[in-house]
């Protein structure tokens, strides 16, 4: 299934590689699987991209959205046979509140800190815990620094 969302910023180049889209920036070269892609952010305004990447990645599906001057999406390119629900759900998306969006990377940061809590079990991580109860009391700036500070 795929999950990662690809945001191209300040890259030359987006071209086919094996099944990979290739992501390049001067002589630096990325590889990301087409299997693993859900959407392609594209803000960069001079990137190169090629019709066989395109048509590629029209063909695993993946959502391709191209960004203004102002960094904010002007147009997608959507496959014909792509799945319905994925403009759908990323018009949802984009039209929640800053209360919902705040509350989400709120729970998104909570579990982030949980999840650091269970790779280090083996350590003393009382710290750690304490700043996830004081999660809902506090911003989450400072959880982040309370659960970062005690490494």
């Amino acid at each position: 299934m795929s999950w990662r969302i690809v945001y191209a910023s300040d890259v030359t180049k987006l071209s086919l590689s094996l099944s990979s889209l290739k992501i390049a920036k001067g002589d630096r070269e990325i590889k990301v699987p087409l299997s693993d892609i859900f959407a392609v952010v594209i803000e960069d305004l001079t990137v190169t991209v090629t019709a066989r990447l395109l048509v590629e990645l029209s063909d695993y599906n993946i959502l391709v959205i191209f960004c203004n001057q102002k960094h904010l999406p002007e147009c997608v390119l959507q496959p014909i046979s792509g799945h319905f629900s994925q403009y759908a759900q990323m018009k949802a998306q984009l039209s929640w509140d800053e209360l919902s969006k705040k509350e989400l990377w709120k729970q998104i940061l909570k579990q982030k800190i949980l999840n650091q809590i269970r790779c280090m079990e083996h350590n003393n991580i009382n710290i750690l815990r304490l700043a996830v109860k004081k999660f809902m009391t506090i911003d989450f700036f400072t959880a982040i620094f309370y659960s970062c500070r005690e490494k």
